[in-house]
């Protein structure tokens, strides 16, 4: 009878573990990835080579591209000036839409109010994020809209 291996079984159950936890992040890569983009622009609006990274805005135009309108830089400014009052931005997945193979729409709610998200008709300022995944196998922000 072969000798037993004890390493045997915490190799294989590391390795399971390992690919359910990158197939769950790769799940919700464009959730993340919405989700980053909205933090970075709030929190460090002059980190502009962390946000064209994250961004696909038409040729030749800056990241700001991306932003979809007033009303939409209105809302930015508004958590902006919240967070440099102290304080804390909560930004929470609210909805993500699969539009197709490389294209995704995510809601998020965000909050910048000392006790966080509070009821559903007060306080929060909501977005849709679309994204496209790039040749790179990446997710980009491609627009951004405040509702």
């Amino acid at each position: 009878m072969p000798a037993a291996r004890p390493y045997l079984f915490p190799l294989v159950l590391l390795t399971v573990l390992a690919v359910v936890a990158g197939c769950e992040l790769f799940r919700d890569a464009a959730e993340s990835r919405a989700r980053f983009f909205l933090e970075t622009l709030v929190q460090q609006p002059d980190n502009r080579e962390r946000l064209s990274e994250l961004s696909k805005p038409a040729d030749g135009q800056g990241f700001e591209a991306v932003l979809d309108g007033l009303g939409t830089r209105l809302a930015i400014d508004y958590l902006r000036a919240r967070h440099r009052q102290g304080m804390t931005l909560e930004l929470a997945v609210t909805a993500a839409q699969r539009l197709d193979a490389g294209r995704r729409l995510v809601l998020i709610a965000a909050s910048a109010d000392p006790t966080g998200l509070r009821q559903e008709s007060d306080g929060r300022v909501r977005f849709q994020v679309a994204l496209e995944l790039s040749e790179q196998r990446q997710w980009l922000v491609t627009r951004v809209t405040a509702e």
